[in-house]
């Protein structure tokens, strides 16, 4: 039992940690303690050694702080300064600590963790430590979260009810900013989701802590549940290899469309849910879910280079579609359509780029589409050399602890026992064209071929929402000085508030573009268009409510991102093993 287990002991802990928030740093180390206070605001608070008063953020890129750190943290007292790279403590002998307050707040930004999401009522809040934290060289780290009294923090998977601490040596520092390993990097704890609020909701399952926003629906609670029963217990007999300790979920509920989430280290997990279910329909939360719990073996249990996020998000994706297979909760026409609309996203996105030159991260590529297309791909070579393992018997020797998984690990795996290195020439020859490359290898499979595009019934319908918001970023890119910011709706696109354009109406929702309905038909919607522009006219915008507008034409006329598609041939299912 914990020392603040009791009630009385949990009042006096929090009077105690309340206390502790200014305690004195020890001799040669940096204290960063964080603590929730009322209106879902984030204290943070830093104490250096003596004489130090430079403090630099670990993840000092100025564009953070343009895009959201400058906003968000405010300084607090005079003793603080905060830079575009770090903080500034004032060299008086009354300024001990300098202290930042954060609003929590859903930033929504792409490949971004949130750096302080809140529940829907403000009774807690989900901190990336990363966004806040400050390595000094030769000096130690000590973190510390205290919880609101009566609430919890959640840290490393656990729940506790008492003030959180994790140390780090002047040596692991130093080799952090020396360029150390991933693993030595989020042993520090600069790198993981930390929970701090009220209890309310928690939900103590198997392996795994889950706590609930306020506001979320009892059916969609259980079947975030049901998912994690059955994929926590079917991946650890897959892999032979449980996770080292609990991991824990949170929940927030959020007025945004759409869903998003992310993992971290210590087995942490945060979903972000709509209200409703209008942008999660069928089985899009069973699939979100699966898809953040293979992150805690892919990234967590196991290593994957994190400069090849393909590699993780597609292995995701491929796992996911997988597991929901195996559990009737994906048919055999569910998954023909999703197979199909991310091979030709993959194809939108890499087009005649060759995968061997293309730079490590996120740009010019789509790392879902792509790392499912070539994961799917992998195990239908591997399926093709040996069908009497299932797909995900043949994934499973996809990673090893022995060392993290990169392109040439993919490789190696996808082509074993081959000697026409066919992962090998697409993936690491400086010739091949990927896309291509994708379909001759598709073809050789005997999974699909290629057919011409006429009609935008032709497109899966990823595929036609990809090729709509395309059409539609370039004309908002135009009006809007560059700018680009748009939810993708079922019938409509709702443009960014924040955005500032000359003739779109931010926070309209776009429904058609030149006469046409720009989501349901984007073939006719890019023809209207340019016959419009051609012709000299402005283009028709119409919205779901209010005035029309006109938007000036271009400067240069977008083109349809695909003038082909791939289709599936009847029997690829079968030759896949699903």
């Amino acid at each position: 039992m914990s020392l603040c287990a009791s009630t009385w002991r949990r009042i006096l802990c929090a009077a105690v940690g309340a206390l502790a928030l200014g305690a004195q740093a020890k001799a040669g180390e940096l204290l960063i303690s964080q603590q929730l206070l009322p209106g879902d605001e984030l204290e943070i608070r830093y104490t250096p050694p003596e004489g130090v008063h430079e403090l630099s953020f670990f993840d000092a890129d100025r564009d953070a702080h343009k895009r959201w750190r400058g906003e968000m943290m405010k300084p607090q007292g005079s003793c603080t300064e905060l830079t575009a790279t770090g903080i500034r403590l004032r060299q008086e002998p009354d300024c001990r600590s300098a202290v930042l307050r954060l609003k929590a707040r859903v930033l929504a930004l792409d490949a971004t963790y949130e750096a302080a999401q809140p529940l829907s009522d403000s009774s807690g809040v989900l901190a990336y430590s990363g966004h806040a934290a400050v390595l000094l060289k030769g000096h130690g780290l000590r973190w510390r979260w205290l919880p609101p009294q009566g609430g919890i923090v959640i840290h490393q998977g656990r729940v506790e009810r008492a003030p959180v601490e994790q140390s780090a040596s002047a040596e692991q520092v130093d080799r952090v900013l020396a360029g150390a390993s991933r693993d030595e990097v989020r042993a520090l704890g600069v790198a993981q989701y930390v929970y701090m609020g009220s209890s309310t909701g928690l939900l103590a399952l198997p392996g795994v802590n889950v706590l609930v926003d306020p506001v979320l629906d009892n059916a969609r609670v259980a079947r975030i549940r049901k998912v994690l029963d059955y994929t926590l217990a079917r991946l650890t007999q897959l892999y032979g290899a449980a996770l080292p300790g609990p991991g824990a979920v949170v929940t927030a509920v959020s007025d945004l469309p759409g869903f998003h989430g992310d993992t971290t280290a210590g087995r942490m997990m945060r979903l972000r849910l709509p209200r409703t279910l209008e942008t999660m329909p069928g089985t899009a939360l069973e699939g979100f879910v699966t898809h953040e719990v293979v992150h805690w073996w892919n990234s967590g249990l196991f290593g994957t280079d994190q400069q090849r996020p393909w590699l993780h998000e597609g292995h995701a994706e491929w796992m996911a579609r997988l597991l929901m297979r195996e559990q009737s909760l994906l048919d055999a026409a569910e998954l023909r359509a999703d197979i199909e609309s991310n091979l030709n996203n993959c194809v939108a996105a890499r087009g005649a780029q060759v995968a061997a030159a293309m730079k490590p991260g996120r740009q010019g590529d789509d790392a879902y589409a792509c790392g499912m297309s070539l994961m799917l791909l992998g195990q239908a070579q591997r399926t093709a050399r040996d069908d009497k393992l299932s797909a995900l018997a043949q994934m499973a020797p996809l990673h090893s602890k022995e060392r993290p998984l990169d392109v040439a690990g993919f490789v190696v795996w996808a082509d074993a026992g081959s000697a026409a290195a066919a992962m090998a020439q697409l993936l690491q020859d400086p010739q091949q064209p990927f896309a291509s490359g994708l379909l001759a290898r598709l073809q050789a499979l005997g999974l699909a071929d290629p057919e011409p595009v006429q009609r935008s019934e032709q497109l899966p319908l990823g595929m036609r929402r990809q090729s709509a918001a395309a059409l539609m970023s370039a004309l908002m890119g135009s009006d809007c000085g560059g700018s680009v910011g748009f939810w993708t709706l079922p019938q409509a696109f709702r443009l960014d508030p924040a955005v500032q354009c000359r003739s779109l109406r931010v926070s309209g929702e776009v429904e058609s573009l030149a006469g046409q309905p720009v989501l349901a038909d984007p073939v006719a919607a890019y023809a209207a268009v340019a016959k419009t522009c051609q012709g000299g006219q402005p283009i028709a915008v119409r919205y779901a409510a209010g005035p029309d507008t006109e938007l000036a034409c271009p400067s240069s006329l977008p083109t349809p991102p695909m003038n082909q598609v791939i289709r599936l041939r009847a029997d690829a299912l079968r030759r896949l093993g699903l």
